[in-house]
């Protein structure tokens, strides 16, 4: 939130759609600033947000590449040390008319980087 300096985050929520959406709640529903893993999933189910099973969130090529590349020890640096595949973060800033800044940032991590 611009106006106030406020935000809300997520980390680690699993098979839920839109976290950020989720970031959202906990900045307007909650006086903390982060909610992790299990408890941020708690969270959002308690906020009326949805499980997802990783099927439709995670296409099948994705989960393909994941079991491929988990025998790997540095699957990583196989990814993304070859030339033309980049990995994105999202992320939205915007101003309204009274100056105020808001921002957004999302990514979905990287494969087997654990």
């Amino acid at each position: 939130d611009g106006s106030s300096v406020d935000f809300g985050s997520v980390c680690a929520i699993r098979n839920i759609r839109h976290p950020i959406s989720v970031a959202r709640k906990v900045l307007e529903a909650t006086s903390h600033c982060i909610l992790v893993g299990d408890n941020a999933k708690k969270f959002a189910l308690k906020h009326g947000f949805k499980h997802s099973p990783t099927s439709e969130l995670v296409t099948a090529d994705v989960q393909d590449e994941f079991k491929r590349m988990d025998k790997f020890e540095k699957s990583v640096n196989t990814i993304y040390n070859r030339k033309g595949l980049d990995h994105d973060t999202v992320g939205c800033v915007c101003r309204d008319a009274f100056g105020n800044i808001a921002s957004g940032t999302s990514t979905g991590g990287i494969t087997a980087k654990l």
